[in-house]
């Protein structure tokens, strides 16, 4: 009775045996397969296609039915040599020690630190009241979406939704929560909310509310229209999100004026414009902090960078007379271009200076005051003026980033020559173009002629090469 093995004591008690052990020797021998089901309770199960491991089982089997001559003692020790070539060459062997699922078999799952046979695949495999969780079968959490508080019942388990359909019935899945349907059209929902895929929720545009011209979405919420511009409103107050209200903390006031009691008026002094902001003749200003904010009027230290065209506008002239569209970019005191040199700036955030040298590079000294250059002479020998900024002459294309230098006269272009041009496109003096084919009249837009010099529209002004500018003078 001290053997770890069971006895059976007659054929017909080979049934004794549990489902995970063989018959071998009148003792159940605890077999692990490949297979979780087993096809009779004396055998190890086999594969479908037998293989030579499944052929050797059989043999072995078979020799501890029946007592071969020449006594028991020789039968005992027959048997016990079965019983090992059962264990080894069909697969059955005993328990293992495990930690964790992978230090046992692909079919089998630790369980108690023993590794044992999976009992099951899916869900499907289990009894009703159980699921399958990683090989084993426990005990349902849910029957039902209705039984997870919100979550939805996916295979016996509450678990967030990823679509209506894991929620059944009606339910809508938003956000990992399986919800009732609130809503099917708008007139459905109150508090001035939308029907958003079943569910109300807050407006995001006025197109939501129905027709703009009537409704708007004034902060998540739809309401009557009352305006679409301050014009509209009365009172002084403002056009909010479509609904006239007085200026506040967040609803700042137009042109310059301060918030006064809920009233946009002329400021008297500095705390009437809020932090950071001065008052200069009844209006608010304030120190610009990035390039958004030049196109306040009230902001300061702001500056363009601009040039002049040199050819009247086209598709390829930059689509305007004026100065080209490089935009305003914020320079307080000179930090955009490494701060005032001198390191005093007036109340309007421009750098103060005696002379160039007490700019930043890229900036004049004009009238004590770093200004953006309008001339070559404004930046000094050894310099020229592009765009509104100072530039030292060129001696190579390393001094051009993105450009070319050119040697004849100090400056930085686009391009110089057709060969720095790609795409069939030659040179002219405002950079890499065209050309359109005067005769066929093509490269040009409808109604829209071709020049003499290949260029669409009146460019007649805009010639090959780079621009017909004077050289850069050099210092003595």
């Amino acid at each position: 009775m001290g053997r770890r093995s069971r006895v059976w004591r007659s054929r017909h008690e080979r049934a004794s045996c549990a489902t995970t052990e063989i018959a071998s020797t009148r003792h159940c021998v605890i077999c692990f397969s490949r297979l979780a089901r087993y096809r009779h309770a004396a055998h190890c199960p086999r594969r479908s296609t037998k293989n030579a491991e499944d052929l050797a089982s059989d043999r072995a089997v078979r020799i501890v039915k029946g007592p071969p001559p020449g006594g028991l003692l020789l039968h005992k020790h027959i048997a016990l040599w079965a019983a090992a070539a059962v264990i080894v060459l069909s697969g059955c062997r005993s328990s293992r020690p495990c930690s964790a699922r992978s230090d046992c078999l692909s079919d089998e799952i630790c369980d108690a630190n023993q590794c044992v046979p999976e009992q099951c695949a899916r869900t499907s495999d289990c009894s009703a009241s159980d699921r399958c969780d990683q090989g084993r079968c426990v005990m349902r959490e849910c029957l039902a979406t209705g039984d997870c508080h919100g979550a939805a019942c996916i295979d016996g388990a509450c678990a967030p939704c990823t679509s209506a359909s894991d929620c059944g019935g009606t339910l809508l899945c938003n956000a990992g929560a399986c919800m009732t349907r609130e809503c099917t059209t708008l007139a459905d929902c109150t508090m001035g909310r939308i029907c958003n895929a079943g569910l109300c929720a807050p407006c995001t545009a006025d197109t939501d509310c129905g027709d703009p011209s009537a409704r708007a979405c004034s902060h998540g919420h739809c309401v009557t229209r009352e305006c679409s511009t301050n014009a509209e409103c009365t009172g002084r107050e403002l056009c909010d999100q479509g609904v006239c209200a007085p200026c506040s903390a967040t609803l700042a006031c137009p042109n310059q004026l301060a918030c006064l009691a809920g009233t946009c008026s002329a400021c008297t002094m500095d705390a009437d414009c809020g932090p950071g902001h001065s008052c200069r003749s009844g209006l608010c200003f304030f120190p610009c902090a990035s390039a958004a904010d030049c196109a306040d009027p009230g902001a300061l230290g702001c500056r363009d960078r601009t040039g002049t065209r040199s050819c009247p506008t086209d598709g390829f002239c930059g689509g305007g007379t004026g100065p080209f569209p490089t935009g305003a970019i914020c320079d307080a005191c000179g930090l955009a271009t490494g701060g005032c040199p001198s390191g005093m700036c007036d109340a309007d955030h421009r750098c103060m200076c005696a002379t160039h040298a007490d700019c930043p590079a890229a900036l004049a000294c004009t009238g004590g005051r770093c200004v953006a250059c309008t001339a070559d002479a404004d930046c000094g020998c050894g310099h020229y003026c592009d765009a509104g900024e100072c530039h030292a002459r060129c001696g190579g294309a390393t001094d051009c980033p993105g450009g070319h230098c050119d040697a004849s006269t100090g400056r930085c272009v686009s391009c110089s020559s057709d060969a720095d041009c790609s795409g069939g496109q030659r040179c002219y003096e405002d950079g890499c173009a065209g050309p359109c084919n005067g005769m066929l009249g093509g490269g040009c837009a409808p109604f829209v002629t071709c020049s003499a010099t290949m260029r669409c529209g009146d460019c007649g002004s805009c010639q090959f090469g780079p621009p017909h500018r004077a050289s850069v003078t050099t210092c003595p």
